[in-house]
């Protein structure tokens, strides 16, 4: 984890264990993101801390990454929903930013 140039956002390194959606991707990522820190709307990310990471397609929103036991109860409640949910994309609202 490292400053990205803009402030507020970091540079973060993922080693991906499994995709959910998109199904697949690579094994290790790195992402531009809005610093937890910074936000103050979670606790600061450790490295080798096993999470949970949803990334809105939207740069302005920051990603949720959850550990421990709200990864457990996560997880069981992705796996009874995403079957159905295989083709369904995200909103237009959550993929394009708009100024209100």
């Amino acid at each position: 984890m490292r400053d990205a140039p803009e402030e507020g956002r970091l540079l973060v390194t993922f080693d991906v264990k499994e995709w959910i959606k998109p199904a697949s991707g690579a094994d290790r990522i790195e992402l531009d993101m809005v610093d937890p820190a910074v936000a103050q709307a979670q606790e600061p990310w450790r490295e080798g801390v096993p999470v949970l990471l949803s990334v809105p397609l939207r740069r302005d929103l920051e990603a949720s990454a959850l550990s421990g036991e709200q990864l457990k109860s996560r997880r069981k409640v992705l796996d009874h929903y995403l079957p159905p949910a295989t083709n369904t994309q995200c909103p237009e609202y959550w993929r394009t930013p708009q100024d209100r």
